[in-house]
C-alpha cells in the first residue's frame, strides 16, 4: 500500500507540482522585470534645503552610531537629525547627547512612557514639533536606527519626491546578511513583501517600509498621523493604506546603491522579528500559514522529484531539466532584486525556515500570547491595516 502511494506520488503528484512550480517561478521572474520598471531611480545629490530626519530608537546604542555618523557626513547646515529615544534601557540617550555636543544638528527627544512604541514615539515627536511653534518642515524622513546611508542620499531622495510629485517615498535598502540564516531568510521575507505589495498596485493597496519613509507633513496629517496607527503591528503598512485612502500618492525607490541595513544579527532575532510581523503582513495567521506551506511544497517538489527519478527506473532527465529551470528562474529573479544567488541551492531549507516563522507567528496570534521584542511584550494580531 505504501509502495502504491509512493508510485502515485512519483507518477502524478510530483510532476504536477513541479510543473506548477516551473510556471510560478517563470511568472515570478516576468513580474520582477515588470515591477522593477515601476521603481524610481535615485541619483545622489547634495542636500541644499531644510530637512528633518527622525530616528526612533529603543536600546540601539550599538547600532545607532553608524546611522547617525552616515547622516552627519552631509555638510548641509539645514539638516536636523532627531533621535527619538523610546524609553531605552541602554546608553542610547547618553551617546546622542555626547555626540550632539560635537554637532548641533543632532538632537534628542525622550518619549514619554504613556506613548511607548515606535508609532507612538514618532507621533509624540511630531506633536512636540507642532507645539514648539517652529515652522513645520514640508517633509520629514523617518529612518530606522540600523540604516547607513551614502553621501547624496538625502538630497537625492528629496529630488525624487519633487520630480515625481509624490506624497511619500519608501523602498527596500540593500540587505546586509553576514550569517547563513540571514542570507536565506531575510531576503525571502523581503521578496514575500514585494510579492504581496507590488509597486504597480500601490494606488489600491498601500505599502511603506518603515526602515525608510520620506513623507510630506501635509499628507501625514491628512492620513491621521502616526497616532492613528499606534495600535497596529505593521504601523508602516497601516499608515500607507491610510495615505492611499486619503488620496496621497506613494512611490517606491531603488535604494540598493544608496543605503543599507543589517536587520538582524542572529537566528533568534530573525525568528522573533519576522514572527512579529508575518501574520499581519499576510493579512491573517491562517493565510500566512497557507502561504508558507504552499511555498514549502512548491520549492521542494523539484528537488524531491529529481532525487526520486535518479533513484527510480524511469528517465531522470525531465526531472533534472525542471530542477535546472526552476533554479535558473530563481537565480535571475534574485539578480533582479540585487540579491546574492548562492542561496538558490538552499531554497528547500529557506522554505522550512519561513514555515517555522509562520507557525511561530500564528501561535502568538491565535494563543493571544505576547511576543517579547526589544525588551517589550508585543501583542500580535492579524491586522495589517486600520
Amino acid at each position: 500500500m505504501i509502495a502504491s502511494a509512493w508510485n502515485n506520488l512519483e507518477l502524478w503528484v510530483l510532476p504536477v507540482l513541479v510543473g506548477l512550480g516551473c510556471t510560478l517561478y517563470t511568472w515570478g521572474l516576468f513580474k520582477a522585470f515588470r515591477e522593477k520598471k515601476q521603481i524610481l531611480k535615485i541619483v545622489p545629490t547634495p542636500l541644499n534645503e531644510r530637512l528633518w530626519v527622525c530616528i526612533p530608537a529603543r536600546n540601539e546604542a550599538q547600532r545607532l552610531p553608524a546611522t547617525v555618523d552616515s547622516l552627519l557626513t552631509e555638510t548641509c547646515p539645514h539638516l536636523s537629525v532627531v533621535v527619538v529615544d523610546d524609553n531605552s534601557e541602554d546608553e542610547t540617550s547618553q551617546w546622542v547627547l555626547k555626540k550632539a555636543q560635537k554637532d548641533p544638528r543632532l538632537g534628542l527627544f525622550r518619549n514619554a512612557a504613556e506613548s511607548a512604541g515606535k508609532p507612538g514615539a514618532m507621533a509624540a515627536w511630531v506633536a512636540s514639533l507642532k507645539s514648539s511653534h517652529a515652522d513645520m518642515p514640508s517633509e520629514i524622513l523617518f529612518l530606522d536606527a540600523d540604516m547607513q546611508v551614502q553621501p547624496g542620499f538625502l538630497g537625492g531622495l528629496l529630488k525624487v519626491m519633487r520630480d515625481h510629485d509624490a506624497d511619500a517615498l519608501s523602498g527596500v535598502p540593500k540587505l546586509i546578511c553576514k550569517s547563513f540564516w540571514e542570507a536565506l531568510l531575510v531576503p525571502a521575507i523581503a521578496a514575500l513583501a514585494a510579492a504581496l505589495y507590488p509597486p504597480s498596485g500601490l494606488d489600491r493597496k498601500g505599502f511603506l517600509n518603515g526602515q525608510v519613509i520620506l513623507i510630506r507633513t501635509a499628507a501625514l496629517q491628512k492620513a491621521g498621523g502616526w497616532s492613528s496607527v499606534a495600535n497596529e503591528v505593521l504601523e508602516d503598512v497601516a499608515l500607507a493604506q491610510r495615505l492611499v485612502d486619503t488620496g496621497s500618492q506613494i512611490r517606491l525607490v531603488d535604494f540598493q546603491q544608496v543605503c543599507a541595513t543589517r536587520m538582524y544579527n542572529n537566528f533568534s532575532e530573525i525568528m522573533n522579528g519576522f514572527a512579529k510581523n508575518f501574520s499581519a503582513l499576510n493579512q491573517g495567521a491562517a493565510k500566512g500559514l497557507w502561504m508558507a506551506l504552499f511555498g514549502l511544497v512548491i520549492s521542494t517538489a523539484p528537488w524531491v522529484f529529481s532525487i526520486a527519478s535518479l533513484m527510480g527506473p524511469q528517465d531522470a532527465l525531465p526531472a533534472l531539466l525542471a530542477l535546472v529551470w526552476v533554479c535558473l528562474m530563481q537565480t535571475m529573479t534574485r539578480q533582479q532584486m540585487g540579491l546574492p544567488v548562492w542561496p538558490v541551492i538552499f531554497v528547500p531549507i529557506t522554505a522550512v525556515g519561513v514555515l517555522l516563522i509562520a507557525v511561530k507567528s500564528a501561535y502568538h496570534v491565535l494563543a493571544h500570547k505576547p511576543l517579547r521584542w526589544r525588551g517589550r511584550e508585543v501583542v500580535l494580531s492579524d491586522r495589517s491595516t486600520s
